[in-house]
């Protein structure tokens, strides 16, 4: 039939259009993987900052007047009780010492007995002082050494941050590369398909070549011109059939 495209145009074209959608799914497909590591390293990224986040958060907290207060009164009294333990634990040796041997009188004893009370006194007050004014500094430093260290951890979260976001930026360029098994069995097939197009065409314009030949050919045998056709007597050497009347 006139016009109708052979198997071998049709198996040209469906090769090519198949090349073709092997190059558009291998490079979807590298798209759509390149959009899955991009989310996911945004999402370590996120949970990088919540991470920071939470670690000054809670080192805000350790501020609040009433938990200072707190820390201070504790330490204070730690460091009291470390004070005064040496001196109650001194006390009866010293109370031996000081003995008077023999028959004294009440007064003497009473008068003993105040005079190591006080001094009691005076070592509980000494060490309270000495716990309030400890106690203040060593809360400052406390206070000092665990900024130090939150912002350490910041900085640890900080580098691991930036390290993953360095991998992450490979990865995704890595993943944005389409799959080069299917491509280049794409391209192969578009090659093929052009290939095969091209040989369809040149096999057509070969037919439609021998059939304008061969009419030629009845021409020049002396057959009876087709209709339609303008001759003129030796215009162009072909041979007229007698029945025309041309000399």
């Amino acid at each position: 039939m006139a016009g109708a495209i052979s198997g071998t145009t049709m198996a040209a074209i469906a090769a090519m259009v198949a090349g073709a959608a092997m190059q558009y799914k291998a490079q979807q497909d590298a798209a759509s993987r390149q959009r899955q590591q991009i989310q996911s390293e945004l999402q370590r990224q996120q949970d990088y900052q919540k991470q920071a986040e939470k670690v000054a958060l809670d080192r805000v907290q350790d501020y609040d007047p009433e938990q200072r207060q707190n820390r201070q009164q504790q330490i204070e009294q730690q460091v009291t009780d470390d004070l005064l333990q040496p001196v109650q634990q001194a006390q009866p040796g010293m109370q031996a010492q000081s003995a008077v041997q023999g028959s004294v009188s009440q007064d003497y004893t009473a008068a003993r007995a105040q005079s190591q009370a006080e001094q009691m006194k005076s070592a509980e007050a000494l060490a309270r002082i000495m716990g309030k004014i400890t106690g203040a500094n060593r809360l400052r430093q406390d206070e000092a050494l665990n900024m130090m260290a939150t912002g350490q951890q910041i900085d640890r979260l900080k580098n691991f941050s930036q390290g993953s976001q360095g991998v992450g930026q490979l990865e995704a360029q890595l993943a944005g590369t389409p799959d080069g098994g299917l491509t280049l069995a794409g391209s192969l097939a578009q090659t093929l398909g052009s290939v095969g197009l091209m040989g369809g065409f040149s096999g057509a314009s070969t037919a439609g070549g021998a059939s304008s030949a061969g009419t030629t050919a009845d021409v020049w045998a002396g057959q009876a011109p087709k209709v339609g056709a303008n001759f003129t007597n030796g215009g162009l050497g072909f041979k007229a059939p007698a029945s025309f009347g041309w000399p």
